[in-house]
């Protein structure tokens, strides 16, 4: 393995006064062919040092990407932590395409915890807008098995490019990581990853995540935005991750797991189980699945999905669904079993399945969803008119705009009993019954008991789900069954 040369400059910064010539003289070694140790808080501070570099140095010191280099979290035992204390700067950084200091090495973790994270970037814009642990990891990097407790905060900044508890902007590979404590910040805000073009996969967040921007977007228990939104084309993938904290939003696009997902993006065998608010485009799995090339497949939900607490959401583009909020993309495969309360286009599984002149598709998707809850009409409307924004699958299937654009739905169902809520009032006695089919909003009738009747009905649809975990459809719709 070829040695990266790291030169580094006394900072205020760093804790050490020592200019090194390479890894050899900073890190010591698991082996001789073995990855470089991470023992401390110190260790931590002089990579992250040298992948920054410093231009205000004399002589300036070049950002060091570490290119192919491996390091290893590995406090001295029996500790199986390290703890940071004040304020973290990022291991690297995204100011622009062109100024921007990546890293390209591997951290591994080793399943131990980073605590005490604490990033505060708050007034005017600062040199780096993309916050976490790391600030950015290149399309060479490797971020794995690491467990990071603390909090990330960014109030009144603008120029954001991703905030993230353990990755502000990924471009490369963040596997098998842990985040816990508290993410917050105007756009692209996610638990794990706030910006994804690269792969997430294996991670989970238990902290709470808020985005603070009522203009701002892409809000997500995991990743905010996947697919970055400066790469049109980008397509960035989550893979068998999951959510358990509460997910707010003043702005657009909230998702359980991730807010938005852009370009031909995917996000597959991921669930949330926290609770998940916002005012526009809120989904259990995903915000927004707002690209024709973008997918959400093998998917679930039991986090109730609701309305912000304090921001106004009476508009028609308001959107929540079980697991996709707005849809222009494909959603396969995928259940929500949860509460979800909203105004207009609310649904079991997708709130809205069209996106201007882009038709969504939806199929082979189950609502087991007890209530889907509609707080319309507006003063003036008709229960029957408002009907056709709530769905116990799609709460809204067509665009108005210009000539009428439907969105496709097939092999979809929910279960019978479900109550369609209008300002508290159950009226799914009021369904057109030519929409309770398996390719209409209402979806195919699914039984809610644990006869095998029931779980057969189901067994079509959750085929997929018996290589996921093990187990044979039928078990699998036995035990959503209640």
């Amino acid at each position: 393995m070829a040695l990266a040369f790291c030169i580094l400059a006394v900072t205020a910064s760093a804790a050490w006064a020592a200019t090194c010539d390479t890894c050899d003289e900073n890190f010591s070694k698991e082996s001789g062919s073995g990855p470089y140790l991470i023992t401390s808080a110190a260790d931590l501070a002089k990579l992250r040092d040298c992948v920054n570099g410093d231009s205000t140095a004399t002589p300036a010191v070049v950002p060091n990407p570490h290119n192919n280099v491996e390091f290893k979290l590995a406090p001295p035992a029996p500790a199986t932590s390290i703890t940071l204390t004040g304020q973290w700067m990022p291991i690297g950084y995204w100011r622009s395409d062109t100024d921007k200091a990546p890293f390209n090495g591997t951290f591994d973790g080793d399943h131990k915890t980073i605590s005490g994270l604490n990033v505060l970037n708050e007034g005017a814009a600062t040199n780096n807008s993309s916050l976490g642990l790391f600030g950015y990891v290149g399309e060479d990097g490797e971020v794995k098995n690491l467990r990071v407790q603390g909090t990330v905060v960014r109030i009144n900044v603008d120029d954001t490019t991703g905030i993230g508890g353990i990755v502000g902007r990924n471009d490369g590979t963040v596997q098998g990581c842990s985040f816990s404590g508290a993410v917050q910040g105007p756009y692209y805000v996610g638990g794990v990853v706030g910006n994804n073009s690269g792969t997430v996969s294996e991670c989970f967040n238990a902290g709470d995540i808020i985005g603070n921007r009522a203009n701002g977007s892409s809000v997500g228990g995991v990743v905010g935005h996947n697919g970055n939104a400066d790469q049109p084309g980008s397509a960035g993938k989550v893979l068998k991750c999951y959510n358990t904290g509460d997910i707010t939003n003043t702005g657009s696009s909230t998702g359980g797991v991730v807010g938005r997902n852009f370009g031909s993006s995917k996000v597959e065998e991921c669930y949330n189980t926290g609770h998940v608010a916002g005012p526009q485009f809120v989904g259990g799995v995903v915000g927004s699945n707002f690209s024709t090339g973008t997918e959400v497949k093998n998917c679930y939900n039991t986090g109730n999905v609701t309305r912000h607490a304090t921001v106004n959401d009476s508009t028609t583009s308001a959107s929540r669904g079980g697991v996709v909020g707005g849809n222009a993309g494909t959603v396969l495969y995928s259940y929500s079993h949860c509460e979800i309360v909203g105004i207009f286009n609310v649904g079991g599984v997708v709130g809205w399945n069209v996106r201007a002149n882009y038709a969504g598709k939806v199929e082979n998707c189950v609502s087991l969803t007890w209530m889907v809850n509609g707080n319309g009409p507006a003063d003036g409307e008709t229960v029957p008119s408002v009907l056709t924004n709530v769905g116990r699958v799609v709460g809204r299937n067509f665009s108005t705009g210009g000539s009428p654009v439907y969105g496709t739905l097939a092999n979809n169902k929910a279960r019978a009993d479900m109550e369609l809520r209008i300002r508290g009032v159950n009226h799914a006695g009021d369904m057109d019954p030519e929409e309770v089919k398996h390719d209409k909003r209402h979806g195919a009738d699914v039984k809610t008991d644990e006869s095998e009747e029931g779980a057969d009905s189901l067994g079509d649809v959750f085929d997929g789900w018996a290589a996921l975990v093990g187990e044979d459809s039928n078990s699998i719709s036995k035990s959503l069954m209640v």
